[in-house]
């Protein structure tokens, strides 16, 4: 199949095609090696003879240099807000929902939440507890029965549900702003504090 006649990509600025220097050239070197020019409208490369080429690389790199910028702006603005536990972005936990920046409660999801840390405080299993989920008709924020990986990310995420936050991978827990769901609670050390605990927290 022939490609259809173009000439030219008109672009209004090269940055437009992308911030990222090699990707932008490889790129115009896919459109040239089907002789089709990338052209700026603000930028007149063309206009510079020999020159050109230098002062289109410095563009792209310019460009760059500007979204790495960015980049590092944005990045620093989430790890100051995170230390102070705010909300820094991602996809909220279920339980929550963000609104205005900041995560507030879902009362619809946070019952569930609460519902599957109630049995795991209990010292029921996760099989148990994914059986149990789909028996009472509970749904996850996607409409769908509840598996393992869906429950076992919910019991990872404890720490936030008892009101710490962290952003990131690599950063401190640190006390957040959003109002936690579930109490912090100490689990039991061995198996015979454990049997004390499911009997004193019941089935």
């Amino acid at each position: 199949m022939q490609n259809p006649p173009f000439e030219a990509v008109v672009v209004g600025k090269s940055d437009r095609v992308a911030r990222d220097i090699y990707i932008y050239f490889t790129y115009k070197g896919v459109l040239r090696r089907k002789n089709i020019d990338l052209i700026s409208v603000s930028e007149d490369f063309g206009a510079y003879g020999i020159y050109s080429p230098i002062l289109e690389a410095f563009t792209a790199m310019m460009a760059q240099i500007e979204r790495d910028n960015i980049t590092r702006r944005t990045s620093g603005g989430r790890m100051i807000k995170a230390s102070h536990g705010g909300y820094s972005g991602g996809r909220p936990p279920m339980g929550y929902k963000v609104e205005n920046g900041k995560l507030v409660v879902d009362e619809e999801e946070a019952k569930v939440v609460r519902y599957i840390f109630d049995r795991k405080r209990k010292g029921l299993s996760m099989i148990s507890t994914v059986n149990a989920l789909n028996d009472e008709g509970f749904k996850t924020r996607n409409g769908k029965e509840f598996v393992i990986s869906t429950v076992q990310s919910i019991w990872n995420n404890e720490k936030t549900y008892c009101g710490w936050y962290k952003y990131g991978k690599d950063g401190d827990w640190v006390k957040g702003e959003h109002e936690p769901l579930i109490e912090e609670y100490e689990y039991p050390e061995n198996p015979e504090n454990a049997k004390k605990a499911h009997g004193r927290y019941g089935h």
